[in-house]
């Protein structure tokens, strides 16, 4: 499936392939209005939290906090600073540019140093059905799929699906292509493209590994998933593979794996894993935001960059301090 054969009309959107970049400049007037509201709001909930709990610590009839008083934080596996990193040394070069685009990655070019607030996709991530696929705000359902993953990221949704049965073969011949016989660190193929001189296809594979590993399909692991290594042995098939329905399928696995990690008991910190990015933007996308409009520009990854994604979502914050769709 090509990006023109997606209903791009599902949300008042035109379709418009670019590479615009979209700025700070989309924000107007009022949105600077609403986020200094939004900090007064913030403001007021931290002042009536700091009493509340003066007050709580002062009576001796409080009872106390059971596991689910207590705020369990979901950090996310995915390391934007550091793709982004990789993101800029690939465009100091036009053949590394061209390398990218010829593979269907181009538009993950467009990332720039994108910050998504944890706290914003934690909310999200709890609203997933990860059985029915979509985020679920009340009467609100945004679906989640492979169609969604291409209509924010702009990845390759070829016919080929990834395989992964041969995980083991697989692994075994990538690292033989770099004289390796254990698995590296993610970083370790990171410098590989910031401080040596790589053949093209050995370039290729080892942005794939950081693309994979720190944007699209993060783990926990400081190492990369052995999973797609042996989608990466012929580069001139990457284009081909469906790559959306391989980070979609992926993302639902690791929000199923959070969200059942949550239930237990003493759990006050944990790992998120997926593509954060996607869920965030296909969120924000979803919400009526008044007379405050996004380019329509496709995909989304040209247009949800830089601090746009922190902006909009502090805007979604209520009253109470917590997230909440407008």
């Amino acid at each position: 499936m090509g990006l023109e054969d997606i209903d791009f009309q599902e949300k008042r959107y035109e379709v418009e392939i670019t590479d615009i970049e979209a700025s700070d400049g989309l924000l107007f007037e009022e949105v600077a209005t609403l986020l200094s509201k939004s900090a007064q709001r913030k403001e007021r909930r931290k002042a009536f939290l700091e009493k509340k709990e003066k007050r709580s610590r002062n009576d001796p009839t409080t009872t106390k906090v059971v596991i689910h008083d207590i705020v369990t934080k979901a950090y996310s596996c995915c390391s934007l600073p550091y793709f982004c990193e990789i993101v800029s040394s690939v465009l100091k070069s036009n053949h590394t540019v061209q390398l990218v685009r010829n593979i269907g990655f181009g538009y993950l070019l467009e990332l720039d140093d994108c910050f998504i607030p944890r706290p914003f996709v934690q909310w999200i991530a709890d609203n997933v059905d990860t059985q029915a696929e979509v985020i679920v705000f009340s009467k609100d359902i945004i679906p989640l799929n492979c169609e969604s993953v291409q209509f924010v990221l702009g990845i390759p949704s070829g016919e080929k699906i990834i395989n992964m049965k041969e995980e083991e073969a697989g692994k075994q011949a990538f690292l033989a292509l770099f004289g390796l016989t254990e698995v590296p660190t993610i970083k370790s193929f990171g410098n590989k493209l910031l401080f040596e001189k790589l053949c093209d296809n050995d370039f290729l594979r080892c942005f794939m590994v950081v693309a994979l590993a720190t944007f699209l399909c993060p783990t926990s692991n400081t190492k990369p998933s052995t999973k797609y290594m042996g989608a990466l042995l012929n580069v001139e098939e990457i284009k081909e593979l469906n790559w959306c329905r391989f980070v979609h399928e992926w993302e639902m696995v690791y929000i199923k794996k959070y969200q059942k990690e949550k239930l237990k008991q003493n759990r006050t910190t944990m790992t998120l894993g997926g593509c954060i990015y996607h869920i965030a933007v296909r969120c924000l996308d979803y919400i009526d935001f008044g007379s405050i409009q996004v380019a329509p520009f496709m995909p989304r990854i040209c247009v949800w960059k830089g601090q746009m994604i922190k902006h909009f979502s502090d805007m979604t914050i209520g009253k109470d301090g917590k997230y909440g769709p407008l």
